[in-house]
């Protein structure tokens, strides 16, 4: 297995861990988050849902490109995009003075990493 593909399977896990758990145990990952008590709601945990299954979906198809850069280097870079975006709406949970300012914070600081490594992917499956 060579570094593209190790990365890949690397940001594959991260995806499907993550979203498996926001699938099954939404109320204690929204904790993790920072989330206060009193909004852990059944709202807030169906949105958290549809997080997860947005992210097993995204790591299902790096996951099948694994091994065709071009693919690899497009599914990347889209990755990367989606976590820019939450990027964005973490930020704005930051605004005024509001009980999500910790959990937009840890979206925030969760996200600059994901993408983070899926630039690094992209740019890994675009020397093979």
């Amino acid at each position: 297995m060579d570094t593209t593909e190790k990365m890949a399977v690397a940001m594959t896990v991260e995806r499907v861990l993550v979203g498996a758990a926001a699938i099954a145990v939404p109320g204690p990952l929204l904790t993790t988050f920072g989330a206060p008590a009193e909004l852990n709601n059944p709202a807030l945990r169906y949105t958290t849902r549809l997080f997860g299954i947005r992210n097993v979906a995204l790591g299902l198809q790096v996951w099948g490109a694994r091994n065709d850069p071009a693919r690899l280097r497009e599914l990347a870079g889209q990755n990367a995009a989606v976590e820019l975006t939450d990027m964005v709406a973490g930020s704005a949970l930051m605004v005024g003075d509001t009980p999500l300012r910790g959990p937009g914070l840890a979206v925030m600081a969760t996200s600059i990493s994901v993408a983070t490594g899926f630039l690094t992917l992209r740019a890994l499956a675009g020397r093979g």
